[in-house]
């Protein structure tokens, strides 16, 4: 399980567990909960409890969870913002996409491009999506491939692309 910038194991998608943090991560937390030292970019899902006063910044957002359900286009959006997988069945040929809203923190998103009974489509993967994989083009197939979120909100494959 990969860690966050705070030492905090991440959790998978759709999970509240983030495990057992490292010493450091716990040092860097009590530094901002003390006010010694700011943290920025910090997303967690569920429910969390400050006890003591919070100095400084805000609280808001979560990590969306669940499979976000593309319709087709031939010019789709994939907005991170829903949610971290994302799975759109091809009944044309994707021309061009965007990926949108990509700074929520230390994730992982998920693609799966699905050909429907026909097949042959093609799929662009969006400017800001780098090293994603050639999908596969048999009717009813399934192409699915992990991208890690860097830090300009841009996609950065992070494995080879899977088929069924």
């Amino acid at each position: 399980m990969p860690n966050t910038s705070l030492g905090f194991p991440q959790p998978p998608i759709g999970s509240n567990n983030w495990g057992v943090p490292t010493n450091a991560g716990w040092a860097l937390l009590n530094q901002f909960l003390t006010g010694q030292a700011p943290i920025t970019g910090l997303n967690v899902a569920g429910s969390v409890t400050i006890s003591g006063a919070l100095v400084a910044g805000t609280i808001s957002g979560i990590i969306p969870q669940g499979v976000v359900l593309v319709a087709y286009s031939a010019t789709p959006t994939f907005d991170a913002s829903k949610g971290l997988e994302f799975k759109m069945t091809l009944t044309g040929n994707v021309s061009s996409s965007l990926f949108i809203n990509g700074l929520i923190g230390p994730s992982i998103i998920v693609f799966r491009i699905v050909q429907d009974g026909t097949g042959g489509r093609t799929f662009a993967w969006p400017a800001n999506v780098r090293n994603g994989g050639s999908i596969n083009s048999a009717a009813s197939s399934i192409s699915m491939q992990m991208f890690a979120v860097d830090v300009d909100g841009s996609l950065d494959a992070v494995g080879p692309m899977m088929y069924s």
